[in-house]
């Protein structure tokens, strides 16, 4: 009746209140990626930007258990003002600045792209999020301008 295609798993998983087939969560999302990435660690990327990836999937469960009582969310279900959210958490719970926070949801937002573009998420619901600016305060340490450190 939803005008899509379906076999008798889905209709068993709609009934156990399970995604369906075509219907993925996040965090399967974000463990799809990082099994690819992890094969392209020494050949692509480093183990460090692999490692920041792996803590960035915690979390974000860490959040999804914290803010919504769940283990994980269908990729239908994220909309701006769980980013919102996401963002307000990780300021306030995990402690972190802004420059780390931005870092961090860049991260969640390359996840969602990459649901977007398997076809498991129709289009992205953070299209108008924009990151909030870091400032930055740079003391002068002598007259001549050349040397200088953030504050």
């Amino acid at each position: 009746m939803e005008g899509e295609r379906f076999d008798v798993q889905d209709v068993y998983r709609k009934y156990k209140g399970e995604p369906t087939q075509k219907e993925k969560t996040i965090l399967e999302v974000f463990d799809m990626h990082n099994e690819r990435f992890g094969k392209l660690v020494g050949i692509e990327y480093s183990k460090f930007t692999h490692k920041k990836f792996e803590e960035n999937r915690r979390h974000l469960q860490q959040f999804i258990q914290h803010q919504y009582g769940k283990q994980d969310m269908l990729l239908k279900d994220l909309t701006m003002k769980f980013l919102k959210d996401l963002d307000f958490y990780f300021k306030t719970e995990m402690k972190h600045k802004q420059s780390t926070t931005n870092k961090k949801i860049q991260r969640v937002r390359k996840i969602v792209t990459l649901a977007v573009g398997e076809g498991f998420l129709d289009k992205d619901p953070f299209m108008l999020y924009k990151p909030k600016k870091v400032h930055i305060k740079l003391v002068y340490l002598d007259t001549n301008v050349r040397w200088c450190r953030r504050v």
